[in-house]
This record gives C-alpha cells, structure tokens and sequence, in this order.
C-alpha cells in the first residue's frame, strides 16, 4: 500500500509577513473589531506577540482572517 504524505505550509512565517498585515488590515477595515464577538485590544494582543515572536497566535489569527473575510462579505439585515 502506498501512503501519501502532505507538506507543511509555513504559516508562522506567513502571519508574520505580508499575510498578516493584510489580516490585521482585514480585521479592521471588516468591521469585525465592532462585531462585539472578540475584543479588540485582545486581538492586537495576538498579533503583537506573534509579530514579536512571543508566542505563535498563526494558527488563531489565520482563523481571525477567516472570520474577518466572512464578517466583510456577511448577508446583512435591512
């Protein structure tokens, strides 16, 4: 039997380029920091300390962009 094994994507390294610029951006400009769903001051908490190294945050801010995309392009009530 053959198995096949997946790669690794670098998304440490990504988040903390240009993937998580715009997915900061994209938290902002959304309007997902207002949604009321997650504090604000919380989510550039994560970003700081990935950015910095601290800690890696790559897997919940990719998840945070997800929802910011989703939050941007959301049916809206009238």
């Amino acid at each position: 039997m053959l198995f096949r094994s997946g790669f690794a994507v670098p998304l440490a390294r990504w988040v903390r380029g240009d993937f998580g610029r715009y997915a900061e951006e994209l938290w902002r400009d959304s309007g997902a920091d207002g949604a009321g769903a997650l504090r604000p001051e919380a989510v550039s908490a994560l970003f700081a300390e990935h950015r910095s190294g601290t800690a890696d945050r790559s897997q919940m801010l990719f998840a945070l962009a997800m929802f910011a995309l989703w939050w941007a392009d959301r049916p809206r009530a009238r």
